[in-house]
């Protein structure tokens, strides 16, 4: 197996995070709809299975014992997921999809094969306002992949969903504008910045139309489902590029710009 398995641990995480979003909206859609929710939790459970295996398997194989804590949480997503095929309660849904998604932003920078563009929170490096926020970004997008799977669950309701979402929004919003004004900065970092804002903007202009289907009442359940699915899908990559912009920062971070010196002159 290559080292660099970035992008198809990446590709199978999409594809787990959708089959799981039209598994649970199939569940809880209440006019009904065709299709069966077993098969999509099946095809969930298969895909995420095999794509822990090969990266824990390959890790072992490699002797990366410096990597181990990403297959912590993938082995502890695991118990999470079994516990929620038991039962599908709320609270282990809510942990369960937490915990996926930092075990893949994990996943994700051991299969780079280091952490250069990668896709974590922390790591070496200079930490500037712009790193810090960016991280808190971060932070608060895996929560609010909690709080939604809290709200499909009808636990909690939009209000504390949509506080923190505008929270998340300047935590991301803030360093990304700050970066792609500042001509000093990386291209590799503007490019992680652009990337930012643009899944971002998608991903609020998605959740305000789940808002509108729900204040209007809409019964259109293939509206709903492909709505909702593309929102929980949308924000699982929104991760994935805030992650990149937050590691970016504390790596491709702008050296101090030296003072400017005043000219020396000579007295008359």
């Amino acid at each position: 197996m290559p080292l660099n398995m970035a992008q198809p641990i990446v590709l199978a995480w999409l594809l787990t995070m959708t089959s799981g979003a039209l598994a649970a909206s199939l569940v809880r859609l209440p006019t009904g709809a065709p299709g069966n929710p077993s098969l999509w939790f099946l095809a969930h459970a298969v895909i995420a299975v095999a794509i822990g295996s090969a990266v824990i398997g390959h890790l072992v194989r490699v002797h990366a014992t410096g990597r181990l804590a990403p297959a912590l949480f993938v082995a502890a997503t695991f118990v999470c997921g079994l516990f929620v095929i038991r039962s599908f309660e709320p609270l282990a849904s809510a942990a369960h999809a937490a915990l996926a998604a930092y075990a893949a932003l994990g996943l994700a920078s051991t299969g780079s094969g280091g952490l250069s563009g990668g896709m974590v929170i922390g790591g070496p490096g200079r930490r500037s306002w712009q790193a810090s926020v960016a991280g808190v970004g971060v932070l608060l997008l895996i929560l609010q992949i909690a709080l939604g799977a809290l709200v499909r669950h009808h636990l909690i309701g939009y209000g504390l969903h949509l506080l923190v979402a505008g929270l998340t929004a300047l935590a991301i919003l803030a360093p990304a504008v700050a970066v792609s004004q500042d001509a000093g900065a990386a291209v590799v970092l503007k490019r992680a910045a652009s990337v930012a804002i643009a899944s971002l903007l998608v991903q609020l202009s998605l959740g305000v139309a789940v808002l509108v289907l729900i204040l209007t009442g809409s019964a259109n359940v293939y509206i709903w489902l492909l709505t909702t699915v593309a929102h929980v899908v949308t924000g699982a990559i929104t991760l994935l590029a805030a992650a990149r912009l937050a590691h970016g920062l504390r790596v491709h971070e702008p050296a101090a710009r030296p003072a400017t010196q005043r000219p020396f002159r000579t007295a008359r």
